[in-house]
C-alpha cells in the first residue's frame, strides 16, 4: 500500500506520526476486525506478525486518559503511573 495517502495521525510520540489501520480476521465461525496503530502500512503488518508471540496480560477492566483538557494534571500522574509500571516498581 502506499503511505503518501494516510490521513490525520491518530497520536503522536516522540516527534513520530502513529496512524490506526485496520485488519480482519476469521475465528470461531465468525469475521473479527482490530486495529493497530503504527507509522506505516508496512509496520502495521510487522506488528500484526508479531502478535504470534504476544501473551495475554488479562481482562481491560477500564482506561484512563493521558491528557485532559480540563484537567491537565491527569496526564501527568498517567505519565508517572506508566513510567513507574514500565521500571517495574
Amino acid at each position: 500500500m502506499n503511505d503518501s495517502c494516510l490521513g490525520e495521525p491518530a497520536c503522536v510520540v516522540g516527534g513520530e506520526a502513529y496512524y490506526d489501520f485496520g485488519f480482519t480476521y476469521y475465528f470461531d465461525g465468525k469475521y473479527w476486525d482490530m486495529h493497530i496503530r503504527a507509522r506505516s502500512h508496512e509496520e502495521a503488518a510487522d506488528r500484526m506478525r508479531a502478535l504470534q508471540y504476544a501473551k495475554p496480560l488479562g481482562q481491560l477492566m477500564g482506561t484512563i486518559p493521558a491528557t485532559s483538557t480540563t484537567r491537565p494534571a491527569v496526564g501527568i500522574l498517567v505519565r508517572l503511573l506508566c513510567w513507574l509500571r514500565n521500571r517495574g516498581i
